[in-house]
C-alpha cells in the first residue's frame, strides 16, 4: 500500500470544512436548530442545578473560528430562549448568569421572559438589577409574561414598573409582545405556576398579556432610554452619594 494512503483499519477522519458550504450550513442548521424553535433555560440559582439539557450540538461552536464564525448566527436567529427572570432578586442579577451568560447576551434575537412577580414585597423594584436587557442589543423580539399570586389584581403599579424596568432597556427596534402565545411558551410559564402552587400558601397565576399590552401603552414607555451605566440601576443610591 503506498505512503501516506489510509488503510481500512485506519479511515482518514472525516473533515467538516471539507464539504462544501452548502452541506456545512445544512448541518449547522440540524444540530443548532431546536425542532420547535425554543430554547428552554433552566429557573435556578442553584449551581448543581444550572446545567441543562437542550438537545442541541452546542459544542460544535468549539471547534473552531471558521465554523463559529458560519454556526453562531444560526444559533441564534433560529430560536427564541425561554428564560425565567426573579424580579424580587436584589443580590444577583435577575437572569442567572450560569445559565444564560453574559457573553450571550448580545447576541441573542428572541426572547421569552417570564418575570416572576410572586413576591410582592419588592414592588418598587428600586434595588433589582435589570442591565441584562440592556446587553442584548440584536434583540428583535421580546415577550413578556409575569406570574404573580392569584389574588394580587390590585398589584398592577407594580407590573407598570416592572415594565417600564425591562422595556425601558430594551432596542428600540425591538418588538416586544406580552403573555406566553405559543405551546412552548405556555408549557414554560406552567412550570412556575406550578412551583409557586405546589410550594406556597397561595396559588400562582399568569397575568393576561391583554392587562400587559394595555398598562404599556397607557405608559408611553419608550424603549432604548436607559443608558447602561450604574445610575440607571440604583439611581437613588447614586443621587444620595453624588
Amino acid at each position: 500500500m503506498a505512503a501516506g494512503t489510509p488503510s481500512l483499519s485506519h479511515p482518514a477522519p472525516f473533515r467538516l470544512l471539507d464539504l462544501s458550504a452548502e452541506l456545512r450550513l445544512h448541518i449547522y442548521k440540524l444540530a443548532l436548530r431546536s425542532p420547535n424553535k425554543t430554547i428552554l433555560m433552566p429557573y435556578t440559582f442553584n449551581p448543581k442545578q444550572s446545567h441543562h439539557r437542550h438537545g442541541l450540538a452546542i459544542n460544535l461552536l468549539r471547534t473552531c473560528s471558521q465554523v463559529h464564525r458560519e454556526a453562531s448566527d444560526i444559533l441564534y436567529k433560529s430560536n427564541t430562549v425561554l428564560v425565567g427572570a426573579d424580579v424580587h432578586m436584589t443580590t444577583y442579577p435577575v437572569i442567572n448568569a450560569k445559565v444564560l451568560p453574559q457573553c450571550a447576551l448580545s447576541r441573542l434575537r428572541h426572547v421569552f421572559v417570564v418575570l416572576d412577580a410572586c413576591d410582592g414585597f419588592q414592588a418598587n423594584y428600586k434595588n433589582v438589577d435589570f442591565r441584562q436587557f440592556q446587553a442584548m442589543t440584536a434583540l428583535q423580539t421580546l415577550r413578556i409574561g409575569i406570574v404573580t399570586q392569584r389574588d394580587s389584581i390590585w398589584w398592577t403599579d407594580s407590573w407598570a414598573t416592572l415594565l417600564a424596568h425591562v422595556i425601558e432597556r430594551v432596542p428600540s427596534q425591538c418588538a416586544v409582545e406580552f403573555g406566553s402565545f405559543s405551546e412552548a411558551e405556555k408549557e414554560f410559564m406552567g412550570k412556575f405556576i406550578k412551583a409557586w402552587s405546589d410550594g406556597a400558601f397561595y396559588s400562582a397565576h399568569e397575568v393576561s398579556g391583554d392587562v400587559l399590552r394595555e398598562i404599556a401603552k397607557e405608559l408611553g414607555i419608550v424603549k432604548g432610554s436607559k443608558s447602561g451605566s450604574d445610575r440607571d440601576h440604583r439611581p437613588e443610591y447614586y443621587n444620595d452619594t453624588d
